[in-house]
């Protein structure tokens, strides 16, 4: 048989919506200085790979 429905259950879905809404901002706001990382990274990846086929 089933549960009846608490007043807990609204807040705990409000909790989750914030959280998810708080994670959405902080990926966010991360994807910037990770896009410049992932750049810069690859960047350094080609300057390697084409030193090493250079000196082959």
């Amino acid at each position: 048989m089933a549960q009846p429905r608490t007043t807990k259950d609204p807040v705990f879905l409000w909790v989750l919506v914030v959280l998810m809404l708080v994670n959405g901002a902080v990926l966010t706001l991360l994807y910037r200085p990770y896009a410049q990382d992932v750049a810069r990274v690859q960047g350094e990846l080609d300057r390697r790979r084409s030193q090493a086929l250079g000196a082959g």
